[in-house]
């Protein structure tokens, strides 16, 4: 009768949780918390020595897979820059005098590098396979990042959590600037928390950002970011201006260098400039498309005098701009729109079931990031404030408050930054990085509550 009784539990149990699978696998919560919990078991079962070669190897491997597996077309400004490429591959030029690359010349940075990788190997392939190299890397980055600031178990956790992430391993599929940019970057950003501080490192760190800034212009970004944090952790205002212009000089002379290249060399006569700087604003204040880049704008581009008028008309509307914001906030940090970004609606090989559920999980392990980011800002915040910055102690709890509140000013700056210009679900993968981050610090407090109370909750 007891054997019978188990049964009878166990059926039910077994009933009930088919029923609640079936009811969270689509809308991407079940598949979220297996994710957690699959890799917070593998992490605390399976040790392996070499976890920096794993996974690096691990991530390139998903990430080819996917490549070969999903074909994307194609599109937008990917394609002009494409198409540019094997222009310059057959010695014509004139690409560079276009509508296109007159307003926007920064694009050039990576017309010229898609050039000189098809040289090596004329296959768009080949830049797809390349995109998943830099972001393995940027997966690596991560993982060293997140040691430095919490345990090692808590490092291989949230870094498998983003080597798994979907959205990031879908924009390997398309011809994305962001990988190769990113990664730059974050090289340069980690040698900027060298532990042996030396004024070679700031330059280093500034050629870095530099480079990535030619291959994607987000170096205004991270620059600003880095002032801001000297700001906060130096107490001298001679050493605040000379760290912030080692390293802004460093990053402006490489990518002033590019641009001096390609203005003398007669491919363009902006080099790597932005003629049309209202444009990004345009796009971020018009309240029908809710900051996206839309065709209703195109009628403006090609009169800055009409793009500001209509953008003085959009701001001083100002009881728009609260409901505006809203909806930009749940585009660019929540993948509200993600049915409808950036090719998504245009992959070959996956059903729109498979699609459906692909999305509802990318949102929801994204919110879980969040989350866990909230609750490591959190248990920052209630650490004793570390006063001596890291120029004069490498410890780890500096270390820690260090790179912790640079990625929080990072974070806040991006958010500012995507409240006034055009958003777009692929825009979130720079800021992302300070999400995971955070929630690294996040999920180590987690973690350690939960084998703190393991006993009592499981008794």
């Amino acid at each position: 009768m007891e054997k019978l009784t188990k049964l009878f539990l166990f059926v039910c149990l077994f009933v009930v949780g088919v029923t609640i699978s079936i009811a969270t696998l689509e809308n991407g919560l079940l598949l979220s918390v297996l994710s957690f919990l699959l890799v917070f078991l593998f992490t605390k079962k399976v040790k392996i020595k070499n976890f920096p070669l794993f996974l690096f190897l691990f991530t390139l491997m998903t990430r080819i897979v996917a490549v070969l597996l999903v074909e994307i077309p194609i599109q937008s400004d990917y394609y002009i820059m494409y198409d540019a490429a094997i222009s310059v591959i057959h010695g014509d030029f004139s690409f560079g005098k276009s509508f296109y690359f007159s307003n926007w010349g920064y694009q050039l940075g990576h017309v010229f590098y898609q050039a000189l990788m098809l040289r090596i190997w004329n296959d768009v392939l080949f830049l797809k396979i390349l995109n998943c190299v830099y972001s393995s890397v940027i997966v690596l980055l991560v993982y060293l990042l997140l040691k430095k600031m919490v345990s090692e178990n808590s490092s291989r956790m949230m870094s498998l959590i983003y080597s798994i992430s979907l959205y990031p391993i879908y924009l390997n599929m398309t011809l994305s600037n962001q990988q190769l940019s990113l990664m730059l970057t974050l090289i340069g950003i980690y040698f900027l928390f060298h532990k042996k501080y030396h004024w070679i490192h700031l330059l280093i760190a500034g050629l870095f950002i530099g480079l990535g800034n030619i291959e994607r212009p987000e170096g205004i970004v991270y620059l600003l970011t880095i002032f801001i944090y000297y700001v906060f952790t130096l107490k001298d205002v001679k050493l605040i201006l000379k760290n912030t212009a080692i390293v802004v000089v460093s990053a402006l002379l490489i990518t002033n260098l590019a641009s001096f290249v390609l203005i003398k060399s007669g491919v363009s006569e902006i080099g790597l400039k932005n003629t049309n700087s209202y444009w990004k604003f345009l796009l971020g204040f018009n309240y029908e498309y809710n900051g996206k880049n839309n065709p209703a704008d195109d009628q403006y581009g090609d009169s800055l005098e009409k793009e500001k008028e209509v953008l003085f008309e959009r701001i001083t509307d100002v009881k728009r701009i609260p409901w505006l914001f809203y909806n930009k906030i749940q585009i660019q940090w929540l993948y509200s729109d993600l049915e409808f970004s950036f090719n998504a609606n245009h992959a070959s090989k996956i059903s729109n079931k498979v699609m459906h559920v692909a999305i509802n999980y990318i949102k929801v392990i994204n919110v879980f990031s969040l989350a866990l980011a909230f609750i490591g800002i959190l248990v920052h915040a209630r650490r004793k404030n570390v006063e001596k910055s890291l120029l004069t102690n490498h410890s780890t709890d500096n270390l820690q408050h260090s790179i912790g509140l640079f990625f929080m000013i990072n974070l806040l700056v991006y958010f500012g930054v995507y409240l006034l210009i055009e958003v777009n679900a692929r825009y979130y993968y720079n800021p992302q990085i300070a999400v995971i981050l955070l929630g690294g610090m996040g999920l180590e407090y987690v973690v350690n509550w939960y084998e703190k109370h393991r006993k009592q909750l499981f008794d």
